[in-house]
Formats: structure tokens, C-alpha cells, sequence
């Protein structure tokens, strides 16, 4: 075998390794995002060797979620989305005990709300692509998150926080708004 028979052998088993190490880069990104990492977050991880199209290309796109809630859809924006899940990660983790004690929200849908975040990150990341149905578990968690977050507006979001107040009971003022 010539050098330049033997280079080429090396180059190809070279380039195995990379296209190997290429799937699992691909495959880590997938599960980053997945996991809840932004787009910039992993651009930052892969060092900025892929720009934020090559990213959305491998990780797919960012989309807003769909709700069902008694045959009605709400179809809601990605910024949205991510806002609520961001709001239901944090307060199913422990976050904002202060406002859900000042909303006397008590405590019982917290894990309700991990459980909706992460259906919504499915749906958000494009992994599932049905819309996320909501038992009453779920539109319990679901509506403090709602009463939490201004949603006022001719928008889904805001049809989906009257329906869910509507339909499992308006919020009632504990303290004065503006109290002196």
C-alpha cells in the first residue's frame, strides 16, 4: 500500500468518527431542546458553529401549543407557549409561593402543572403534535397559571382563561388591589 493509499484509509476512517460524532451532536441538541434549552442556549453550548437555522433545522421548529378544553380548541401563540410554560415549570417546582399564597391558590395542582409544562414542551418542540386535552386535573393547574398571567384581549388564551373560570370558578379578590 502507497501513502497515499494509506492516507486516504485514514481520512475515511477519520471521517467515520466525525459522522458518528456528528449523529450524537444532533441527537444531544434534539435532547437539549427537548429538556427546555433555547435555541441561543445551545447555539452557546456547540460554541456557534451552527447558526440559529441550523439549529431549528436539526431541532425542528418552535410551535404554540393546542389546548382542548370540552370540545373547544384554543390554539395558543409560541411566545404564549413559552411563557406558560416557563410560569408552569416554575410555580410546579416550588417558584412564586408568595403570589400563590397571596391568590390563596393553595397547593394541589402544583404537580398537575409539572406534568401540563412538560406536555406543553412536547407539543412546543414538535415532538407530540395533538393537542393537549385537558382533564379537570389539568385545567386546575392550568387556570391559576391563567389567573396569575395577564391575558386580557380578544385572544384564545384569554377565551381559554374565561371558559376555565367559567367553568371551575371565577377567582375572588382576597386583598384589596391597591391598598394604602
Amino acid at each position: 500500500m502507497n501513502e497515499t493509499d494509506r492516507s486516504l484509509k485514514a481520512l475515511e476512517l477519520v471521517q467515520a468518527h466525525f459522522s458518528a460524532a456528528e449523529d450524537r451532536r444532533r441527537d444531544a441538541m434534539r435532547a437539549a431542546s427537548e429538556a427546555g434549552a433555547t435555541l441561543r442556549q445551545i447555539e452557546t453550548a456547540i460554541e456557534g458553529s451552527l447558526s440559529y437555522e441550523g439549529i431549528r433545522t436539526i431541532v425542528g421548529p418552535r410551535s404554540g401549543v393546542v389546548f382542548e378544553w370540552k370540545g373547544e380548541l384554543y390554539p395558543i401563540s409560541e411566545p404564549q407557549t413559552r411563557a406558560l410554560i416557563d410560569k408552569a415549570e416554575a410555580y410546579g417546582g416550588g417558584a412564586g409561593a408568595g403570589d400563590i399564597e397571596k391568590y390563596g391558590l393553595g397547593t394541589a395542582w402544583l404537580p398537575a402543572a409539572l406534568t401540563l409544562a412538560r406536555a406543553m414542551r412536547r407539543m412546543h418542540v414538535g415532538t407530540d403534535v395533538d393537542a393537549i386535552k385537558l382533564d379537570k386535573t389539568h385545567a386546575l393547574a392550568l387556570k391559576p397559571i391563567l389567573q396569575m398571567t395577564y391575558t386580557n384581549g380578544m385572544t384564545p388564551i384569554s377565551d381559554l382563561r374565561e371558559r376555565l373560570f367559567k367553568d371551575l370558578g371565577r377567582p375572588t379578590p382576597r386583598q384589596p388591589r391597591y391598598a394604602g
